[in-house]
């Protein structure tokens, strides 16, 4: 039977070769007009140019469920803010309050800030003066509303302080160009397309965070976790920095993903990084040298690719 065998391959029976099998990625994405979905897709796109690499960006109502996501084994990756994920790494979350031990970080990407604006002609001239008037905190249950209460508690406001609104994303712009907002706050990467259309286009301008109630705020929660400046130019009729409260955005990965699998996507990520700011100009702040500074233990896949480049002990 050997020999019979032999002869066949022999006579020109070939045997392919076997195909390395394909591996399927989800990136955790958020809403669609989501700063983490649009940098998602470009990152799927050059990932998907990795051999026996298949990856997707997921849409999701909210990006704070994207750690559930990872914990679960729902997604492969996904972004999410440096403090909240050390939360839910050290303590967990809302959902689950276990300790998130499958979280691993790739890289710090880029960081976000808290953007508070006001109407022009509204009166408001600092958070102290939303008492009493219309105010968006974000959605229920966003990363915006959590940042909002922070910065209110530090200014001793609360709910029954103000008028509050609770918008998606894609309805912040619509509120305010119909007059219902005398103010907002939205936790978003510089630049976002809402902030842009809001801030530029809709007679609203940004506020500051005084430097005594960032540092309240930093005393109070490690979510947020550094003071932030916006500045002049960032936005059009913006004439002076602007200072507020931010932090670093992490992609994040399970722990359980091969090595080598995470060493090739900490290094494609950086290699298509003017595709991701092409996408997005918040992504224009990826870059290798602050990619190891996360909140949370790196893949070793990800901390192998930091220490080749040397930028890693």
């Amino acid at each position: 039977m050997l020999s019979i065998s032999l002869v066949a391959v022999m006579g020109g029976c070939q045997v392919e070769p076997a195909q390395k099998p394909t591996t399927t990625l989800t990136i955790a994405a958020g809403s669609a007009d989501g700063v983490y979905y649009s940098v998602g897709k470009a990152l799927a796109a050059a990932y998907n140019r990795l051999p026996g690499v298949q990856a997707r960006a997921e849409l999701g109502e909210m990006s704070s469920q994207n750690v559930e996501k990872i914990e679960t084994g729902a997604a492969d990756l996904s972004f999410d803010g440096a403090g909240h994920a050390y939360l839910a790494f050290k303590h967990g979350t809302q959902v689950d309050r276990r300790p998130h031990e499958r979280l691993r970080a790739i890289a710090v990407l880029f960081s976000t800030a808290v953007h508070i604006a006001a109407r022009r002609g509204s009166g408001i001239r600092g958070v102290e003066d939303f008492r009493g008037k219309r105010i968006a905190v974000g959605s229920r249950g966003s990363s915006t509303e959590e940042a909002s209460l922070l910065v209110l508690e530090s200014y001793g406001l609360n709910y029954d302080s103000f008028m509050p609104v609770f918008p998606l994303n894609r309805d912040l712009a619509t509120d305010a160009r119909e007059g219902i907002l005398d103010g907002f706050f939205q936790f978003t990467p510089l630049q976002h397309a809402v902030m842009t259309e809001v801030i530029g286009s809709l007679d609203f301008q940004l506020i500051p965070i005084t430097r005594e109630k960032i540092a309240d705020i930093q005393e109070r929660s490690p979510f947020l976790l550094k003071s932030t400046r916006i500045s002049a130019g960032t936005y059009r009729g913006q004439t002076e920095d602007v200072m507020t409260v931010g932090t670093d955005i992490l992609l994040l990965c399970r722990e359980d993903l091969p090595d080598q699998l995470v060493h090739d996507l900490t290094r494609t990520l950086f290699a298509a990084a003017p595709e991701l700011a092409a996408a997005h100009p918040a992504a224009a702040g990826i870059d290798p040298d602050r990619g190891p500074a996360a909140s949370i233990p790196l893949h070793p896949g990800a901390a192998r690719y930091y220490r080749e480049r040397e930028l890693l002990r």
